[in-house]
């Protein structure tokens, strides 16, 4: 039993509109959706500039998350704090899930101005068909169903009926700063279903593999940098021109070219175009870890670091740019950084259990994907296409892994040396 509901936020990402984190909620209909998701909205907002930063490292070629079941873990955390921990697979169709109140979407695309909309899915369980099928409704269409104008409220009347009639005045009012989110943007995101019957993402920009240029603090960087010495790109084309010569691997940029970069960063802060408190260091992948650690203290006030998409960043790096800084640092952005995940002494696992993060915030994907796939150590999450299990690490923590449904259930009943099959995998649970 229950009034079956779900909430799927979406995204553009690169050409085309994707789902990046879902939830299923038992008992969710009428005001009390309207209320969750307007929450939600209002969350999304207050957390803008960290949602920006995870979607800005979506148009990444090398970004791995974007492939599984939470493309954005940190919406994810966003969302769970409203909607409960029963998440789904991003990749599932909501058409497949088990309905009666429709479906809540969010478009986070911006994140300033997030928008969304409430849908009757039009399935056999649906219990909201007088709205239209497929076609994104108001918080006020929506409620509508549940809570009809000229309704006479007696005291006989339920108490939630009561509560929806007090509650809705408000919660229209308050959805009146979120725009409804386009029916084109659905069909895009489900494509040939009932939003419509196909992609639009043709018409729309498609972004390159990487970062693009004029979207990460470098590509600023590297403008305000030719303001002030037009022969900074040119000697920036000479130097790689060389190295491709050389057939070496570039460890860095030019040094000669460091000063002017420091420069361009300090014209930023000149400019109000960032706060001081904050040091994006963020898409370059020509950083050495020498040059980061030397960019990085040269601006002594900023306690917020970005160094995402770092493909050179190491745990020593992180270290040695919280060791040698005056004021202790209070943010820590490194999302999808690939050399933090190194075995042994030099991961950020260690520097955790060292102690060296104390006091840091830190938004690192690995990290917010287990906690959100392991609410609770040891707990199997299923999904349709597979399932994530906790598995124990050689360092004694427990990690996660994500495996196909017929590849877990071939490893639980596989013989073992005495004959006798493994236990089967557990059903899953019914709501």
């Amino acid at each position: 039993m229950g009034q079956r509901h779900q909430v799927y936020a979406i995204a553009r990402v690169q050409k085309y509109s994707i789902c990046v984190a879902a939830f299923h909620h038992q008992w969710l209909y009428g005001y009390l959706a309207v209320e969750t998701a307007l929450a939600a909205l209002r969350d999304i907002k207050r957390q803008a500039r960290i949602i920006k930063k995870e979607l800005r490292i979506m148009h990444d070629g090398a970004y791995k998350p974007i492939r599984g079941p939470i493309p954005l873990p940190f919406v994810w955390s966003v969302l769970r704090k409203h909607y409960g921990d029963h998440g789904i697979s991003a990749k599932s169709h909501p058409v497949d899930q088990d309905n009666n109140d429709g479906i809540t979407v969010i478009d986070v695309t911006n994140p300033n101005q997030p928008t969304a909309c409430f849908i009757n899915l039009g399935i056999l369980t649906s219990e909201i068909d007088s709205l239209p099928v497929g076609e994104p409704s108001t918080a006020e269409q929506y409620m509508r169903h549940y809570y009809p104008a000229g309704h006479k409220i007696t005291p006989e009347v339920p108490r939630t009926i009561r509560d929806g009639y007090e509650a809705f005045d408000e919660l229209v009012r308050g959805f009146e700063e979120f725009p409804l989110t386009d029916r084109a943007v659905l069909a895009d995101t489900w494509p040939r279903s009932i939003f419509g019957d196909g992609r639009i993402g043709d018409e729309r920009q498609e972004y390159p593999d990487g970062v693009p240029l004029n979207d990460s603090c470098l590509g600023e960087c590297m403008q305000r940098a030719t303001e002030e010495n037009p022969a900074f790109l040119q000697t920036l084309s000479e130097e790689n021109l060389r190295i491709s010569e050389s057939g070496k691997k570039p460890d860095g940029y030019p040094e000669s070219l460091i000063p002017l970069l420091v420069r361009a960063y300090e014209m930023i802060y000149e400019r109000g175009a960032l706060p001081r408190k904050e040091l994006d260091l963020s898409g370059p992948k020509s950083w050495s870890p020498e040059q980061i650690i030397q960019v990085a203290a040269k601006f002594p006030e900023a306690t917020s670091l970005d160094l995402s998409l770092n493909m050179n960043v190491t745990a020593a790096t992180v270290e040695a740019i919280i060791r040698a800084r005056e004021k202790p640092l209070k943010e820590l952005f490194l999302f999808n950084v690939p050399g933090l995940r190194n075995e042994g002494g030099d991961s950020i696992d260690t520097l955790k259990a060292n102690r060296v993060l104390k006091g840091v915030k830190v938004y690192y994907t690995d990290w917010l994907l287990e906690s959100a796939l392991a609410e609770v150590e040891g707990r199997t999450t299923y999904f349709p296409d597979g399932l994530f299990v906790a598995v124990q690490r050689p360092d004694g923590r427990t990690g996660i892994e994500f495996v196909s449904g017929a590849e877990y259930y071939r490893s639980r009943n596989t013989p073992d040396v005495k004959g006798k099959g493994k236990e089967k995998a557990p059903a899953d649970s019914e709501d």
